[in-house]
């Protein structure tokens, strides 16, 4: 019989056979080989060409490519022009002129003749120090033009600088300062050997050589010595002169001419005479209409004096002064109808000797005088009253103030010079003066001085302004000028000092080509002298530096160079901080004062301070053994002559290592100066 699942090792299809027909498991698994072998094979062949692919770099990126490309920018992205100031891409325009630069341009000898080409220059520019070279060359020639005078800079000039010169040095030609006031002296016409007389009343000289000879008359004897060219003419009393009187008066025939007052001595005259008997006898004096007598304080009493006489102060006196007053005022009220009109009538008005305070208030407005305050005598002042700030004396206007000879202090407020010939502000023999808020700014031809004192005269000058002045302010002949903030431009000396006049000086001061000029004994200071009696105390070697920093003596008995770190003052930097050594500029004698103390000393160590050079101990200036234990100071000064460039130092020692220093500066410090 027939299998009722008839299996089969075929691999056609039979599933659709009738009747069905099933694979065996051998068939099947046949099947399934040949399917993987064939899925091998078609899976290395693809293998292969896949991983060809994957190792080819021409069609791949790397992780870095990508990052460098997602740090490129975006096709449309474009790159700026550079700029002066910021880099970029060159531009056409930049690079057409870049083209049109020749190689070399810029560097040594490039400029040549061809390069630069011709220029016209012209000798009637002005001058310049820049510019175009055109400009530079022409200033040139017109200079060339001015030096030579002719009408244009390539003529000729008539000579050359060095003929000039050497005619100028020619003594044969031109005469010396000496010879030429010679000759001045010397009148038109003048002769080589002039007559030893000309006319004697009716002798005349004939030729120079001509001479003429003198006899005595009756009673006269003539002599001659002529060792001493001298002649002399005696009386011998021999013979009586008859009359004669009548040949001397009015009419004579040797009239004596009559004496005038204050000059020769001669006759007296007619008028004189009735003079002389018109005079009031001596039993007049003190009597009214008479003379006056002196009181038994060598004073004239008061009731001998006129009216109008000028009195010593009994109170304080007021006097006011106004461009619309009148000088027959009084003075004593400030109205166009009681004050004065001129600063000098109110001057006048105040008593030679002043016991009282003295006012005068000026108004402003312009005063043409140059007013004099002299041989006032009190105890007192005398006030002059203009403006009340700098700024204000430009309304009061004077021509100049002159003070002499005033004991009374003069002081004069607020008021502008404008003089042109003179010292603005003159004082002489005066005791003391005070010029406050004043100016002088005008320019005068020659130069005068702004404020001058002089004969021993003080002047405090405050708050003022001088401008183009010889000087600004001047002290001479022993006088003192206290200057305090004052200010102007333009002088060719802003404070002068001469014949042992002084000036002290405090804030800012007038300015002047020299800012200050001291000769023939002359001071400026600031007004505190150093113990040497000059005024070098800015420009003389100093240092003052203190210590900083602990230091350790490292051993017994060995020394230690002090560095003091910080300077409090070192006028010329002669002081290295870092080294705690002072270098001496120039040789001379140098005072160190050291000071060093310790913080750790113990009862007995024996602790030494020194001062030295750079290298070694010199003078050894303290010597201490302290009784107990903690801080010890030491101290002490020594002269020290030392050579250019040698250098200072301060030391210490202890009989016991690790003694420390002190890094207080109070304590520990070091000070050099040179004194001589």
């Amino acid at each position: 019989m027939s299998d009722r699942y008839p299996w089969r090792n075929t691999s056609e299809d039979i599933a659709g056979s009738s009747p069905p027909q099933y694979e065996t498991p051998a068939g099947a698994q046949e099947k399934a080989d040949a399917v993987l072998a064939a899925a091998k094979q078609y899976t290395d062949e693809q293998n292969v060409e896949f991983n060809d692919h994957i190792a080819n770099a021409d069609i791949h990126v790397t992780p870095a490519d990508k990052t460098n490309w997602n740090s490129k920018a975006a096709g449309d992205h474009t790159h700026p022009v550079a700029t002066p100031s910021s880099a970029g891409f060159e531009s056409a325009a930049d690079k057409t002129k870049l083209d049109g630069i020749a190689a070399g341009a810029g560097t040594a000898d490039s400029a040549t003749d061809t390069v630069i080409g011709n220029r016209t220059a012209t000798d009637s520019v002005t001058p310049g120090l820049t510019g175009t070279l055109t400009a530079l060359l022409s200033g040139l020639f017109t200079l060339i033009k001015g030096i030579t005078g002719k009408s244009s800079a390539l003529t000729a000039p008539a000579t050359t600088l060095e003929a000039a010169k050497a005619h100028m040095d020619n003594t044969d030609v031109h005469t010396s300062a000496s010879e030429h006031a010679k000759l001045a002296g010397i009148e038109a016409g003048a002769q080589v050997n002039q007559p030893a007389f000309a006319t004697v009343n009716d002798v005349v000289a004939a030729v120079p050589e001509d001479a003429m000879t003198i006899e005595g008359g009756t009673g006269i004897t003539v002599t001659s010595n002529p060792a001493i060219k001298k002649l002399i003419v005696t009386a011998t009393g021999t013979a009586t002169p008859g009359a004669h009187a009548s040949s001397h008066i009015t009419g004579g025939s040797d009239v004596i001419p009559d004496a005038v007052a204050g000059g020769a001595s001669g006759l007296m005259s007619g008028a004189d005479k009735t003079k002389v008997d018109g005079a009031i006898q001596f039993i007049e004096k003190g009597a009214a209409n008479g003379v006056a007598a002196l009181d038994a304080s060598t004073k004239l009493p008061a009731g001998q004096l006129p009216v109008s006489a000028v009195q010593a102060t009994t109170a304080d006196i007021t006097y006011y002064v106004r461009t619309d007053g009148n000088d027959s005022n009084n003075g004593l009220s400030n109205t166009a109808g009681g004050a004065f009109k001129t600063i000098q009538k109110a001057v006048k008005s105040v008593p030679k000797h002043a016991d009282h305070a003295v006012v005068i208030n000026v108004a402003a407005g312009t005063y043409a005088e140059d007013v004099l305050i002299a041989d006032y005598n009190g105890s007192t002042e005398i006030y002059i009253y203009g403006g009340a700030s700098l700024a204000d004396a430009a309304n009061f206007i004077v021509n100049s103030f002159y003070v002499y000879g005033c004991v009374n202090q003069i002081f004069i407020r607020g008021f502008t010079a404008v003089t042109t010939s003179r010292q603005a502000f003159k004082f002489t023999n005066s005791n003391f003066c005070q010029l406050v808020f004043c100016r002088s700014v005008v320019t005068q031809t020659p130069t005068q001085t702004g404020v001058e004192a002089s004969n021993g005269t003080s002047v405090r000058v405050a708050g003022c302004e001088f401008s183009n002045k010889g000087a600004a302010l001047h002290a001479t002949q022993g006088s003192t000028i206290i200057s305090a903030s004052n200010s102007g431009t333009g002088n060719v000396y802003g404070i002068f000092a001469t014949e042992g006049g002084k000036v002290t000086k405090e804030g800012v001061q007038t300015a002047g080509t020299e800012m200050e000029h001291a000769y023939n004994r002359g001071i400026i200071t600031s007004g505190v002298m150093n113990p040497w009696g000059d005024n070098t105390a800015s420009s003389r070697p100093f240092v003052s530096a203190s210590h900083t920093a602990q230091q350790t003596i490292s051993s017994a008995n060995s020394w230690l160079r002090v560095i003091c770190g910080a300077e409090s003052n070192d006028n010329l930097g002669n002081y290295d901080p870092s080294t705690g050594l002072f270098n001496c500029p120039t040789s001379g004698m140098y005072l160190v004062i050291a000071a060093v103390e310790v913080t750790n000393a113990v009862a007995g160590d024996e602790l030494k301070l020194a001062v030295g050079s750079d290298a070694a101990v010199l003078l050894n200036v303290d010597h201490q053994r302290p009784g107990s234990s903690g801080y010890q100071q030491l101290t002490g000064s020594a002269i020290i002559v030392a050579a250019a460039n040698a250098k200072l130092a301060m030391w210490v020692t202890s009989s016991r290592s690790g003694t420390t220093t002190n890094p207080d500066g109070y304590y520990t410090y070091m000070q050099v100066i040179k004194i001589a």
